[in-house]
């Protein structure tokens, strides 16, 4: 079953824990604490459902507003 082009954007708008620590000038550790303790309003953790693990799902418009850009052109 194909994705829905509504999920193929989700997708492509997800930016990684790395990257997003790099922009913020932050740890990576420090982001995905502050993701999950609700201090970074960048996005959310997923637990998996019988794991010890999850997802931590960050998203550009949340970060490109965190980091004061809203429509420019970034830099990578």
């Amino acid at each position: 079953m194909p994705k829905s082009s509504a999920c193929t954007e989700c997708e492509s708008n997800r930016v990684p824990v790395a990257q997003a620590a790099k922009e913020l000038g932050l740890d990576i550790g420090t982001v995905r604490y502050w993701i999950e303790t609700g201090l970074l309003p960048i996005g959310r953790y997923v637990k998996r459902k019988g794991s010890k693990r999850g997802t931590y799902m960050i998203y550009r418009d949340k970060l490109d507003a965190e980091l004061g850009r809203k429509g420019e052109q970034r830099n990578e």
